[in-house]
This record gives structure tokens, sequence and C-alpha cells, in this order.
């Protein structure tokens, strides 16, 4: 968009760990130039309108929209937040967890872990697994440990429970958070950042994030309501059915992208919205390009890559 061009070869080689005229850094540099061509209609900029209508009208653009705000709101609808900002709440209501000090303690185990939980996530399963089962797997652990704490709290509520049920329980807080880590709690922000096209990618992720942040104050604040009105127990049970919620979702709308650039998504995203798990196809290898073909990125351009390896 800033017209570096020789800047944008540079760093794709070095990402790529390919040399400057190797034909897949021929054929990225390409399609990304084509990309900023449509975008900017040759004029360099959108105006703020076009960007609105482009969002909204194209058919592409709208399953982009869609997936975006409908993964915030499953994240939310899972429970993992409300668990979190209501972690000792709940504990008391479990009737687990000791006096406040080793709930606080208990709570801090509990943030540390999701943190940790997150890195091994964006690490080994996002892009090892794909986005598809990553989420499967993260919404079905997250669905069974709802279920778990749900008939936990239910029937503690009227009977003796054994000493092992209780610690399970406990555990079950803590898997739930590692299904939500691998799953509801990164990949919406993934999807956030690498669905939408160049054009309109800072409007996009605009609209996600307060979409986000709105549906995350509205469930904090009937959490308590929630819970009052279903017994406690139910709320989990209302979790659990987000969790079934999501996985239907993933499995009808969620297409995988893993390993896809910029402008492949948008041939994902044409076409049937409901046919996700029929688009597993992984893309086919760039093939090699002639070498005269090559020679259009420039001797300038390999020139300077040289030169600012030279410095470095």
């Amino acid at each position: 968009m800033a017209n570096r061009r020789d800047d944008a070869i540079k760093t794709l080689v070095k990402l790529r760990g390919l040399p400057v005229d190797h034909p897949r850094v021929y054929k990225e540099v390409q399609d990304i130039e084509v990309d900023i061509n449509k975008s900017t209609g040759g004029s360099g900029k959108m105006s703020f309108l076009a960007i609105i209508k482009e969002t909204f009208t194209v058919p592409s653009n709208l399953r982009r929209v869609q997936q975006c705000l409908v993964s915030y709101a499953l994240a939310q609808l899972s429970g993992a937040s409300s668990i979190t900002s209501y972690f000792v709440p709940i504990l008391s209501l479990m009737g687990e967890g000791g006096d406040t000090g080793q709930k606080l303690i208990l709570s801090g185990l509990y943030g540390m872990s999701k943190f940790f939980f997150v890195l091994m996530a964006s690490f080994f399963f996002i892009d090892a697994l794909g986005r598809r089962k990553s989420l499967f797997i993260g919404c079905t652990l997250q669905m069974v440990s709802d279920i778990y704490i749900g008939v936990y709290m239910k029937y503690q509520q009227t009977n003796d429970v054994s000493a092992a049920s209780s610690r399970a329980a406990i555990a079950a807080l803590f898997i739930h958070a590692f299904g939500y880590s691998v799953g509801l709690l990164v990949l919406p922000y993934v999807f956030g950042g690498e669905l939408w096209p160049n054009r309109i990618r800072s409007f996009g992720g605009a609209l996600g994030q307060t979409f986000h942040w709105l549906f995350t104050y509205a469930m904090q604040f009937s959490v308590p309501s929630l819970l009052d009105k279903t017994d406690e127990w139910g709320a989990f049970i209302f979790f659990a059915a987000g969790c079934g919620i999501s996985l239907i979702y993933v499995y009808l709308m969620v297409p995988e992208v893993a390993g896809l650039n910029v402008e492949d998504i948008e041939d994902v995203f044409k076409g049937p919205w409901f046919n996700a798990y029929r688009r597993l196809k992984q893309p086919a290898p760039i093939l090699g390009l002639e070498m005269g073909n090559r020679d259009c990125l420039g001797k300038s351009t390999a020139r300077h890559v040289e030169e600012q390896d030279g410095k470095v």
C-alpha cells in the first residue's frame, strides 16, 4: 500500500527462507500486487463509504463478517470468560476451594494456566492441526467439562459428594480453560486478522473487536442473573449447549484456511456458506516458473536484497 516494493520482497524472502528468484516468491509478489491494484482501483486509497459498501454488499466479505462476529459470540457463550471473571464465586457455589486465601491462589493458578495454554495453542496446535481441528478439540473439551460441572453442582446441592468427584470438578475447570485456549480463545482473533482482504482489513478488524468487547460486556453483566435463574448448575448446561452449537457451526460454516495466503482465501469464501466440511483439500503447491518470468522481479530488487543482507 505504501509503494515499498523492494522492502516487501526483502521481507518475504526472509520470511520464506527462499532466494529472491524462487518461483514461490515470484508468485506471491505477483498475487499481492494484483490484489493491491484491485483493492485501490489504481487510486491508492478507498473512501470510508466505499469500504463500508464493499464489506456489507460483497457476498464473500459478508461471509467473513458473519464468521468473525459469530466466532467471537460463540467464544463468550462457551462460558470461559465468565468462569475467569467469576472464578472465586463459582468455587464457592461448587463448595470447593477451601478458604478465601486458597480460592485466590486457585484463581491465580487458573489465570497462569490459561496463559501457558494459549502459548501452547499458538505455537503447536493452530498451524499443526489446522483451524477446524483445533476448534473441534477445544469445543469438545469445553462441552464435556461444562456438562460435568453442571451435573456435579446439581448433585451436590442435595447430596454428599466424594472428595474424588470434587477434585474432578476443579480439574474440569482447568480442562475447560485448556479447551478454550486451543479453540475459541485464540482462533477468533486469528480469523479477525487473516480472513479480510487487504482493502478492508483495518475496518474488518475494528468491526470484530468492537463487537467482541460489547458482547463480552453483555455476557459478564448477565452471568449473575443466569446463575440465579438456572439454580446455578443450569448455567453450565447453557454453556455446554453453546459449545454444541459451536461444533455444528464449525462443521458447516468454518472453512480450513491454514496454509492459504490472503489471495487464496478469497476463493474459499466464494460459493455456498454451508459446505465448509467439503472444502478440506489443501492448496496445490506452486509450480515452477520459467526463468524469464522470474526476471520480472527486477535485477534492482535482487541487488537491493543482497545489499541489505550484507549490512546485517
